[in-house]
C-alpha cells in the first residue's frame, strides 16, 4: 500500500484547530476533540487507501522496474535498446496509455521509457505533486539510466509535462511529440454541433447519444471505447483523485508566446469526428504551434486517446517522424 509520510495539507489545517478544542478540561471538549480527530483520521485513511483505476483500455504494459527517486519508490517501464524515447502519460491513469506504441518503437530500434508518475502505476507518493516535480522525477530517472538526449512524447496532461522538460533543459531534448494535449482541438470541437459530424462519427453518435448525454459529454467522439473510458473516469474514487491531483507550483513553466521550440515537433490532435485537417479550426491551431519544424496530424475519427483509438496511424506517423532525425547510440546523441 502506498503511504503518505505526512497528513495532507487540508487535514493539517483542520488538525491545528482541533488541538485547540482538546485543551479545556470539560468532558464535552475532550469528546468533541476526539470526534474531530477520528473524523480526520478516517478521511486521511480514505485518501491513503484509495484504489487506483484500471489501465487505460484494459491494456497491459510490460512489467515495471523499480528504483528510488527523491527518496521515493518509483516505477517505470524500460524496453528495447537504442536511442531513448520517453513516453509520458496523462492525469490519473499511468498504465496502458502507451501499450500500443511500446512494441512498435522497440521493434523500430528505440529504447522506450514509460515513467509512472508519483501516485500512479505503483509509484510512491509522499506529498503534493506538480508538473515541475513530475519533470524533476523523470530527469532524475533519465540521469540514472544514462540518457543524455531524448525524444519525449506526452499525452494529454503529459504533453504539458513534456513541454516543461523542454523549457527546463532544451539541450537534452532532440524532438518532442504532443498527443492531444496543450495544443489541441477539444475546445473548438465542443462548440460545434452534431451537424459537423462526419458520416462515420454520426453512426456512433446515433448509437451512443443517450449514454454520452447521461455522462454530460455530448460533444466527445461517440464509440464503445470512449464510452467505457469515460464511465471509468466518472466512477473513479474521489479520494484517489484528490491524492494524485497536481498542485500549482511557481516552478511550473508558463508556455511562452511565439516560437520557443527549436527542435522538431510532432503534434497529434483529435478532430472529435468534426474537424479535419482542411477545416479553419485546424488551421488556427496550426498557426499557434511554437516550433519552426512542425508536423501536424489531425486525426478526425478519434476521441482523446488517439494513440489507442487510431494506433496504426499514430505509430506509422511517429516512427516516420523519428526516422527523419535519426539518433545513434543509447544516449540519444544525434547521428553525424
Amino acid at each position: 500500500m502506498v503511504l503518505l509520510r505526512s497528513v495532507p495539507a487540508p487535514f493539517r489545517r483542520a488538525s491545528s484547530r482541533s488541538r485547540a478544542t482538546i485543551g479545556p478540561a470539560s468532558c464535552r471538549s475532550r469528546t468533541g476533540g476526539r470526534i474531530v480527530w477520528l473524523a480526520l483520521l478516517a478521511a486521511t485513511a480514505a485518501i491513503l487507501s484509495a484504489k487506483e483505476p484500471a489501465p487505460t483500455g484494459g491494456l497491459s504494459d510490460p512489467p515495471a522496474k523499480v528504483t528510488r527517486i527523491h527518496d521515493r519508490e518509483y516505477r517505470y517501464v524500460d524496453e528495447g535498446t537504442g536511442p531513448f524515447v520517453v513516453l509520458i502519460h496523462g492525469a490519473r491513469v499511468a498504465q496502458g496509455v502507451w501499450a500500443r506504441q511500446l512494441p512498435v518503437l522497440v521493434k523500430a530500434g528505440y529504447r522506450v521509457i514509460c515513467p509512472y508518475a508519483a501516485g500512479m502505476g505503483g509509484s510512491e507518493i509522499t506529498g503534493p505533486m506538480s508538473t515541475a516535480k513530475d519533470a524533476d522525477d523523470v530527469w532524475a530517472l533519465l540521469d540514472q539510466l544514462g540518457a543524455e538526449r531524448i525524444v519525449v512524447a506526452g499525452h494529454s496532461a503529459g504533453a504539458r509535462e513534456a513541454l516543461q522538460m523542454l523549457l527546463e533543459k532544451p539541450d537534452r531534448i532532440a524532438g518532442i511529440v504532443l498527443v492531444d494535449g496543450s495544443y489541441a482541438l477539444a475546445g473548438p470541437a465542443a462548440q460545434l454541433g452534431p451537424e459537423r459530424l462526419t458520416t462515420a462519427a454520426r453512426k456512433g453518435y446515433e448509437r451512443y447519444r443517450h449514454e454520452f448525454e447521461e455522462l454530460k459529454l455530448p460533444w466527445v467522439y461517440h464509440n464503445e471505447f470512449n464510452l467505457r473510458e469515460y464511465r471509468a473516469w466518472a466512477a473513479m474514487d474521489p479520494a484517489f483523485i484528490e491524492r494524485v491531483s497536481r498542485r500549482p507550483d511557481p516552478r511550473n513553466r508558463p508556455l511562452p508566446s511565439g516560437i520557443y521550440c527549436q527542435v522538431p515537433m510532432l503534434v497529434f490532435a483529435s478532430g472529435w469526428g468534426k474537424i479535419t485537417a482542411e477545416d479553419p479550426e485546424a488551421a488556427a491551431l496550426r498557426g499557434k504551434l511554437p516550433a519552426k519544424q512542425v508536423f501536424f496530424q489531425v486525426i478526425t475519427e478519434s476521441g482523446h486517446w488517439v494513440q489507442i483509438e487510431q494506433a496504426e496511424l499514430v505509430n506509422r506517423t511517429l516512427v516516420s517522424f523519428l526516422e527523419q532525425w535519426p539518433l545513434s547510440g543509447a544516449n540519444g546523441a544525434p547521428s553525424q
